[in-house]
């Protein structure tokens, strides 16, 4: 059986996931196509789509496709090809379909005779229209991130990601303007990069850390007891599950698709405002021993639920029950 995965990145888990079925890595979708890219030039490049049909191999019996970007190419592929299509789906497209009625409409056609989906977490399932689809978390770093630990003694907050309304960091500044009023010494950690950095910059608030882009986050982690993301989607957050593997305590919105993994500890972690993960918070720095007892279970819920083996594991036996 011949595989191609056409990818977009790729994300490091998709990738892992598509080396695993042996599948034939076709080329990225075109120029420019990276995260943060917008809806609008997204759809520009779907143009593409042709010419990108004409690049994956005659004899291909099965296209996985990473994402939205190349869903008319799966069109394409099962309509003149007659092949099996199946879509990792860990990215915006459904959630703007969602938004945009008749562009929907077009979207929905063109994916209801894929084989199967496999989302990332219940969140991004419950945006997908269609019944042939099977959850499968991504893993994280595990071994890398229980290295180190962390101090819960610092009242400290962190965020690693993209700095972009999408991934709720105007969210967490509010948080923290908010937290600061209550404890002055409190510093926010921001690690990435993104259009929301310049606005940031403006702010001028010497305990809003602004990193840059890192490659060991872990070195700013342990400097940190809370972490947070609220976002407004997030298909999953890897970087979540790797904060928990560190020793954090995550506190996350419902638009987090890790939340899977948190509410499976504490529901109260999952909020739906920047005032609750205040109270939250708060709550935690003056209970030392709550938030030891929630730092090491959430530990050891990440290492049990997102390995690598066991992800891979779980996405091959999805990936062959569709086939």
């Amino acid at each position: 059986m011949k595989i191609a995965f056409l990818y977009e990145g790729p994300h490091a888990v998709h990738a892992a996931w598509a080396k695993s079925v042996n599948a034939k890595f076709i080329p990225k979708f075109g120029a420019g196509c990276k995260k943060g890219s917008s809806f609008l030039s997204r759809l520009v490049r779907i143009a593409l789509a042709p010419a990108k049909l004409r690049q994956i191999p005659k004899n291909t019996n099965v296209l996985l496709l990473e994402g939205g970007l190349g869903f008319v190419v799966g069109f394409l592929f099962k309509k003149i090809r007659k092949k099996k299509v199946l879509m990792i789906a860990s990215d915006p497209l459904f959630y703007e379909l969602k938004r945009r009625p008749f562009l929907a409409k077009i979207g929905y056609f063109m994916m209801k005779n894929f084989d199967g989906f496999i989302p990332t977490s219940k969140l991004m399932s419950s945006l997908i229209p269609f019944k042939n689809k099977k959850i499968v978390h991504p893993f994280a770093e595990v071994e890398r991130f229980n290295k180190v630990k962390v101090d819960l003694n610092k009242k400290n907050i962190i965020y690693v990601g993209v700095l972009n309304k999408q991934k709720g960091v105007d969210r967490v500044i509010k948080l923290f303007l908010k937290l600061q009023k209550k404890i002055p010494k409190a510093k926010l950690f921001l690690v990435g990069e993104g259009p929301l950095k310049k606005e940031i910059e403006k702010i001028n608030n010497k305990n809003i850390i602004l990193t840059g882009f890192v490659k060991n986050p872990e070195s700013y982690m342990k400097e940190c007891s809370i972490y947070t993301n609220l976002s407004r989607l997030d298909p999953f957050g890897v970087g979540v599950v790797e904060a928990m593997v560190h020793g954090l305590v995550t506190i996350v919105s419902e638009g987090v698709g890790a939340k899977d993994i948190i509410e499976k500890v504490d529901k109260t972690l999952i909020v739906d405002s920047e005032e609750k993960a205040v109270i939250k918070i708060l709550d935690l720095f003056s209970n030392r021993i709550k938030l030891t007892k929630l730092s090491q279970k959430l530990k050891k819920k990440a290492i049990e639920e997102c390995s690598k083996e066991k992800s891979i594991k779980k996405f091959k036996k999805a990936f062959y029950s569709f086939i």
